[in-house]
């Protein structure tokens, strides 16, 4: 995490022992200007497309009066923005998928097997 990372509105960061693997370790806000803040501090690439989409769909919103399509653009760059924070959440979930792959399905739910 960079310097700037503690700028991100909301920002919460678990480091406990017993915190499950799959659940992220730094969290944030969902909000655009914390949406922002996460990718400045993390992909500058991916802020500039966030930011592109973003007013489009502002400019959407504008016109229509419907804020769906700014939600939707927050909730995408959210879920890029959390990978980017937490990559160990990655690196489980190409194991979960190797495993289902190879046959083992100890990672599901019992309801799911």
């Amino acid at each position: 995490m960079t310097a700037t990372a503690r700028d991100i509105p909301g920002l919460v960061v678990d480091d406990s022992p017993d915190r499950p693997l799959y659940r992220p370790r730094v969290t944030f806000e969902r909000s655009g200007p914390a949406v922002r803040e996460a990718l400045r501090a993390t992909d500058v690439d991916d802020l500039a497309e966030f930011e592109r989409e973003f007013i489009t769909a502002m400019a959407e919103a504008e016109d229509t009066f419907d804020l769906e399509p700014v939600h939707k653009v927050v909730g995408f760059w959210h879920g890029k923005a959390l990978r980017h924070l937490n990559p160990e959440i990655g690196e489980y979930t190409a194991g979960v998928i190797a495993r289902l792959r190879a046959g083992d399905e100890s990672d599901l739910a019992p309801e799911r097997r």
